[in-house]
């Protein structure tokens, strides 16, 4: 789920269904590479933790994601075990710009079922770590948005029933 920051609308944080956020850590991705690491956490009470808000900037009809530091949130392309995983980085050259820029695309919502009822389902069919990136129980679903991705779709605020979703594929 993406939850929208009221006090700066371009910041979001991304949410898991089980209420971990994404977070940017300081430690380094792995030895000898200028990345770092991206994990989920849980949040902490009352404290303002600039390490899960994520700037969101729109480039063209894709969407870049910058830490409080600078650094875009980057897929890694490379070969296993690395594939399926991100980190923050600098975008330094062309040859990962491509790694920074995600699409997000609407995900419809059954209106008969409730929303926990929902994500149970698609739980057991994918991965979370993976497809979905979460559900606010409780809250009303004002803004609900989930994590899955493809190379289509434009990065616009999200209709009630609706879900936005983000995703690298890499062929």
């Amino acid at each position: 789920m993406v939850e929208l920051v009221e006090s700066n609308p371009h910041i979001v944080r991304l949410k898991s269904c089980h209420v971990h956020y994404l977070t940017a850590s300081r430690e380094p991705f792995l030895l000898g590479m200028t990345g770092h690491k991206v994990t989920q956490t849980l949040p902490k009470k009352q404290t303002k933790n600039l390490m899960i808000e994520w700037q969101r900037i729109r480039d063209g009809f894709q969407v870049r994601m910058k830490d409080f530091g600078g650094k875009c949130l980057r897929a890694n392309g490379r070969t296993p075990p690395w594939r399926n995983s991100v980190m923050h980085d600098s975008p330094n050259t062309v040859a990962t710009y491509d790694l920074v820029v995600w699409d997000v695309e609407a995900v419809e919502v059954p209106e008969d079922e409730a929303a926990t009822d929902y994500w149970s389902m698609v739980s057991s069919f994918f991965s979370a770590s993976d497809e979905i990136s979460g559900l606010e129980f409780g809250s009303g679903f004002e803004s609900p948005v989930s994590v899955r991705s493809s190379f289509s779709g434009s990065p616009s605020p999200s209709p009630k029933g609706r879900w936005l979703s983000m995703k690298k594929v890499f062929f």
